[in-house]
């Protein structure tokens, strides 16, 4: 576990950083409801299991687990390179604690890991705006599930979801590309 006071609104916050492993039943619970209660019942059984194989950032408020992301590794295809990723998941911040900048803080965390584990950062939201702000950038390119032997399925409906962010040591991508990823249970972005 890695904690890192930061400072929002001139408070303190509490951030955490651990692996999936290192968390209790009990932490896992308290993730899950937040999830539940952010995302106002859109949040489903696969969107948590999709949060559950890395690194999760957690804000606290004292006690009370307040914004978390979790970060995932994925293997994606930006053109013709494939890409070792750090995929963003389950991004909440509790309703009452939202505009606060305990989000912001917590996705400045990811980018920093990003910047350590991964070539480059990917998400899928709907919230441009929020991201933007912390130096992700919207992919502009079509988007792809390889199915294998049964090749690539459009998936169009996401182009518009799609956000990077770089570093230093990112491999050089094109926007406008292809991007492709493997299908999973529930939502393949």
């Amino acid at each position: 576990m890695n904690d890192m006071p930061v400072s929002t609104a001139g408070k303190p916050v509490q951030l955490l950083a651990c692996s999936t492993a290192e968390l209790t039943s009990r932490e896992l619970a308290e993730i899950r409801a937040l999830c539940d209660e952010a995302f106002g019942g859109e949040y489903s059984d696969d969107d948590f299991d999709h949060a559950l194989s890395g690194v999760h950032v957690i804000a606290f408020d004292g006690d009370r687990m307040i914004s978390h992301a979790a970060l995932v590794p994925r293997d994606l295809t930006a053109g013709s390179a494939l890409v070792r990723v750090g995929y963003v998941e389950s991004v909440v911040t509790h309703p009452a604690w939202q505009g606060r900048g305990y989000g912001t803080a917590v996705m400045r965390r990811v980018g920093e890991l990003i910047a350590v584990r991964f070539k480059l950062g990917v998400l899928s939201t709907g919230e441009h705006e929020f991201y933007s702000r912390v130096g992700w950038e919207s992919w502009e390119g079509p988007t792809f599930v390889d199915h294998g032997v049964d090749g690539l399925q459009r998936t169009a409906d996401n182009d518009d979801s799609i956000m990077i962010l770089r570093h230093l040591a990112s491999p050089p991508v094109t926007k406008t590309d292809v991007l492709v990823c493997s299908p999973r249970q529930g939502d393949d972005w």
